[in-house]
């Protein structure tokens, strides 16, 4: 049986033949989830026609914080004038959000709850995070916020509930015994616990590519796996005794941290080790390796496109097969004469070789690195089994004794403080984070292919010249050139989806940036969520210029957002990815308009100016040209005072006019109707009734035009009649509310437009 361990071909064959049966089945099953789901979201808006749910269900996971405790429910009935009904899918769950209260809940538990119901909605924009996609892959229909707790019926007893007792024992007993930002990241370390982690010291490791450590994975299962086994030898117990306990250890441990992919692809490994060392077989990494991917993939096919799953299974990869042909040179030296320097640097090459085995799916899901996470990752490394020892031994003992838990958790305490200066330090440096974007699947293919004939080069040298030989090594730096993305060949203009806002993004086949507006009166965290994603998505590092339209909070709060995070390293540069270069702000008869903007412009060094009536901003190719306001026509209304851009590429014509709308929309259809004319209007005020009048459609005479509003936001925008202005003019209509991003092409003659979303509903 243990023979196929060693068979790394056939098993290699196995591998890609489940993964293609896995793509066939995923596309079978994608087509029957859409229509349940979409029954399942039917009765659900039936039900609750205010928004307001009932819903009872069996609890199947949950975390729990001091704020609130977040709970799968699966086995789904919802109220109806009094009346439960079970969901025609039973297998569709609702991940719900409960409100701090006095009941522990366990999984197993039946419960009845009331919230906001809440269906999770596609990506808006380009790189922002799909949760329709997401939830879907996790069976999840719909969420429940704010949700109060009705009533609670407890489930059998069993060993999720019990180990779950504990997992909130030991979570407790690290916030008491550490303090609240370092018991949250022991949390999540130690028992994979999340939710408690602070949001900044996440984005931190994330940031620095020290994130993997949060992830029960490989170092976890060796060290209490792997540990626990080697103990059990050391103390004369024989194989198969010391096998079962330590396997069984390990699952306990898998299950009660939440049995993520990362945790259950080693676990399977560390199984198979133990299988191999109780039947007296030799233990193939690489094979144990692709067997567990094959296990995975038999249960959940779905996972072939989880980020989880394939971050996981490529860190596994390059350690199994990069890193031995990357350490070459040091092959053949006794570990006890090997000289200080030559282990300085074998560690230094395997920390680069995980670096670059990773960066493509980094970059795939992430649209980021850190280009000296190489480094830290040396020193962080060898301290986690410390970390994860004192964190776990403290939290133990805090159960009996807070003084001995925080004694014993001391050392946690402080090595979690000093990551933290040591990342922070590090986002300092000049390149620290460096915004790739994410490269197509051909540039993922080719750059493997290239890294795979390199190392196949370099061991064939190696057999012949010895050391010498790996000079072909030093070519595994010109794979990075296959992830380089450039500026686009055509001049590009994406209307974002920013909820009830507006913001758009313009970018240059000469590599310059430009943001008109962004902001949003529904969208939360606008700029970390929805634009800096966007624009870390097409590998966008600086933006030329910021140009706001006025000082509402609905076109400037994700600017402000970026703002108060940008950090100037010593490069001058935003330590966070994405530089400013300049803010571009109309006049405005309110000196306090952009008063906190200008404030945090100026601390950051980012140029601050004024544009108005005639200005203009541009090169030998494109040019902005500002139509209105003048600082001396000002009426005091921040929305008829707004900036309105004329953005010129060859010969096409985009107008772009804020919150103008009344008495100045048409005095400028008056005085300056002659230069009004585009192919593209960004319709004014998201389509209020006031703007878009005839007089001014009949200047602009748009061919397109692109509405920016909420879905089913409070202001009823788009009007109807609005809408029927823009249909008499002629114009082809695209909204925001209805598909999402729009995004204008030109090569400045022709234009093409396409949206998101287009299968949406429509206006």
């Amino acid at each position: 049986m243990l023979r196929i361990i060693r068979w790394k071909r056939p098993m290699a064959v196995l591998l890609l033949a489940v993964c293609l049966i896995s793509q066939l089945r995923l596309a079978g099953r994608e087509r029957q989830r859409r229509a349940a789901q979409q029954n399942s979201v039917e009765q659900l808006l039936v039900a609750a026609p205010e928004g307001i749910l009932c819903m009872r269900g069996t609890v199947d996971t949950c975390s729990t914080t001091e704020e609130s405790t977040s709970v799968v429910l699966r086995a789904l009935a919802v109220e109806k004038n009094g009346i439960w009904l079970r969901l025609d899918v039973p297998a569709y769950g609702a991940g719900c959000t409960i409100k701090k209260n006095e009941e522990a809940l366990l999984p197993g538990d039946e419960i009845e709850i009331r919230g906001t119901l809440r269906i999770p909605g596609e990506a808006g924009n380009p790189g922002a995070f799909d949760a329709k996609t997401y939830y879907s892959r996790l069976d999840i229909v719909c969420q429940l916020a704010e949700g109060k707790l009705l009533s609670k019926k407890s489930g059998p007893d069993g060993i999720r509930p019990f180990l779950y007792q504990i997992r909130r024992a030991l979570c407790a007993s690290l916030a008491s015994i550490l303090p609240e930002k370092e018991a949250g990241s022991m949390m999540a370390i130690a028992l994979g616990e999340k939710r408690g982690m602070d949001p900044d010291i996440k984005a931190l490791y994330q940031e620095s590519g020290i994130t993997h450590i949060t992830s029960v994975s490989g170092l976890h299962a060796t060290m209490i796996g792997m540990g626990v086994y080697r103990l059990m030898r050391g103390l004369l117990l024989g194989i198969v005794p010391a096998s079962v306990l330590s396997g069984s250890l390990l699952f306990l441990y898998v299950v009660l941290t939440g049995s993520g992919i990362a945790a259950v692809r080693a676990f399977w490994m560390f199984f198979l080790w133990l299988l191999a060392q109780v039947l007296g077989k030799k233990y193939d990494g690489k094979t144990a390796a692709m067997a567990a991917a094959i296990l995975l993939l038999l249960q959940q096919p779905e996972y072939l496109h989880d980020a989880s799953f394939l971050l996981s299974f490529t860190a596994v990869a390059v350690i199994l097969w990069l890193l031995p042909v990357l350490q070459l040179p040091f092959a053949g030296r006794r570990a006890g004469k090997r000289r200080w320097g030559c282990t300085v640097a074998s560690a230094v090459i395997s920390s680069a070789g995980i670096w670059i085995g990773m960066l493509p799916v980094t970059l795939y899901f992430f649209y980021q690195t850190s280009l000296y996470s190489m480094l830290l990752n040396i020193l962080v490394v060898p301290l986690l089994p410390v970390l994860m020892q004192a964190g776990l031994v403290g939290a133990v003992l805090g159960l009996c004794s807070q003084r001995a838990g925080m004694f014993f958790a001391a050392p946690a305490g402080y090595l979690l403080s000093f990551l933290e200066q040591l990342a922070q330090g590090m986002l300092h440096l000049p390149e620290a984070v460096w915004v790739g974007g994410r490269p197509s699947l051909l540039a993922l293919f080719v750059y493997y292919a290239a890294l795979a004939l390199f190392c196949a080069l370099a061991v064939q040298r190696q057999k012949k010249v010895r050391r010498r030989g790996c000079l072909w090594l030093l070519g595994i730096p010109l794979v990075f050139f296959f992830l380089l993305r450039s500026a686009p060949q055509r001049m590009e203009i994406l209307c974002m989806d920013v909820g009830q806002g507006d913001g758009a993004l313009l970018r240059m086949p000469d590599g310059a940036v430009f943001l008109i507006d962004g902001g949003s009166s529904s969208e939360q965290e606008l700029w970390e969520r929805q634009i800096g994603q966007t624009l870390k998505y097409y590998g966008i590092r600086t933006v030329d210029a910021v140009f706001l339209s006025h000082a509402d909070l609905d076109h400037m709060s994700g600017i402000l957002e970026f703002l108060q995070a940008y950090e100037p390293g010593l490069s001058g540069k935003n330590v966070h990815g994405i530089t400013l270069e300049h803010l571009i702000l109309p006049p405005t008869a309110d000196p306090e308009d952009f008063q906190k903007l200008s404030m945090l412009a100026g601390q950051k060094e980012i140029a601050v100016s004024r544009m108005e009536q005639g200005m203009t901003v541009g090169s030998a190719n494109w040019q902005f040209t500002a139509l209105s306001p003048r600082s001396g026509d000002l009426s005091g209304d921040r929305n008829e005072d707004s900036l309105v851009l004329l953005f010129q590429y060859g010969s096409f014509r985009m107008l772009f006019t804020g919150d103008l709308e009344g008495v100045a929309e048409q005095r400028l259809a008056e005085t300056d109707g002659e230069r009004l004319w585009a192919d593209v209007l960004k319709v004014g005020h998201h389509g209020s009734a006031n703007g878009s009048g005839e007089a001014f459609l009949a200047r602009v005479q748009p061919k397109a035009a692109v509405i920016s509003c909420g879905r089913r936001n409070r202001y009823g925008h788009p009007a109807s009649e609005t809408v029927r202005r823009l249909e008499k003019s002629g114009s082809i209509l695209f909204s925001t509310a209805s598909g999402g991003a729009v995004q204008i092409t030109t090569d400045g003659n022709s234009f093409w437009i396409r949206q998101k979303n287009p299968k949406n509903e429509k206006i």
